[in-house]
């Protein structure tokens, strides 16, 4: 095995054991769950209140079945290549503008989720360094 940064802190079978080691389902769950509720969820009950009930469900139902049916088209796409990611399935059947264009969307979204996450988390840590 080749000199990694890691064989400087943990040994060689350590470090087989963690590339070995086997996830569970609730485990799954929990990662998929984590991921998918990010602070964009925390005011969309205060921002749909004014719309009423009915068009809030409706909207989100749309949105859930959007969703559903991305995930699933996503699935089929990774199980026809064999070491799955945007990029690689983006390899397989996009041409080059294709990737060109998934791999600027991964950057927007990733620049803007730590927007997102650096604005609010810097509001809160105002308000608790305020407090003090």
């Amino acid at each position: 095995m080749e000199e990694t940064s890691l064989s400087k802190y943990q040994t060689k079978s350590q470090i087989e054991e963690l590339l070995n080691k086997k996830g569970t389902v609730v485990g799954s769950i929990l990662l998929l769950c984590g991921s998918s509720i990010g602070v964009g969820i925390l005011p969309l009950p205060i921002l749909t209140g004014t719309a009423g009930s009915l068009p809030t469900l409706l909207i989100f139902a749309l949105c859930c079945i959007y969703m559903t049916l991305t995930a699933l088209l996503i699935l089929e796409a990774s199980l026809l290549v064999k070491d799955a990611s945007f990029i690689s399935i983006s390899r397989k059947f996009l041409n080059r503008y294709g990737r060109i264009a998934v791999i600027i969307s991964f950057l927007f979204l990733f620049y803007s989720l730590t927007t997102a996450y650096l604005a609010k988390g810097g509001e809160l840590t105002n308000q608790v360094i305020g407090g003090i």
